[in-house]
């Protein structure tokens, strides 16, 4: 019986974890217009004002983004201020590149304004 009831328990909480993470870059459509609405639509779900800095941090972690601060260079995870984390995605049109970068304000280790956007850049 304990055996029985520790599974269940582990079971719940790994999703309950995955749960808390839900894709932020993956799955966007293909007209980056589109994908601007899909992934303000994601942040506002996902990250409302107040949210814990780790939670952010730890979705941008599990889809590798990169992150930065506004001095445009890593910076500690504690720092206060407008931070940034960008990721590069595939789209497979030549000579023309795509990242997905999301921005948000840290303030007393609580994120507000988050926002996410799809840049691209051709040759």
């Amino acid at each position: 019986m304990f055996k029985r009831s520790t599974i269940i328990l582990a079971l719940g909480a790994g999703i309950a974890a995955t749960s808390v993470c839900a894709d932020i870059a993956r799955g966007l459509p293909w007209n980056n217009n589109a994908a601007d609405v899909v992934l303000e639509q994601r942040m506002a779900a996902q990250f409302p004002d107040g949210t814990p800095v780790a939670v952010l941090e730890r979705a941008l972690n599990i889809e590798r983004f990169s992150m930065a601060s506004d001095r445009g260079f890593s910076s500690p995870n504690t720092s206060e201020g407008r931070r940034s984390a960008s990721k590069h995605v595939v789209r497979f049109r030549f000579g023309c590149g795509n990242r997905v970068q999301v921005t948000w304000q840290q303030r007393e280790g609580r994120i507000y304004e988050v926002r996410a956007i799809v840049h691209e850049g051709c040759l």
